[in-house]
């Protein structure tokens, strides 16, 4: 699944409110602020790409415990 489709399919509600946080740092864990120069379409890809890798984690650790 390319990123645009996990975009479009998942997250397309979320990503408003996900950059504006990005923005202004207001993640506890993350005093970290992400600049007004990076795009929203990089951003977005970001996103996605994070969505994917929790995606894949969340299935092998259901396999793992589906084998047990």
């Amino acid at each position: 699944m390319t990123h645009q489709e996990i975009i479009d399919k998942f997250l397309k509600p979320y990503l408003n409110k996900a950059r504006n946080m990005m923005r202004k740092g207001s993640y506890d864990f993350t005093p970290l602020k992400v600049s007004d120069d990076i795009s929203a379409e990089y951003l977005d890809n970001l996103f996605a790409l994070r969505y994917k890798e929790n995606l894949k984690l969340w299935t092998i650790q259901f396999d793992d415990e589906k084998e047990d």
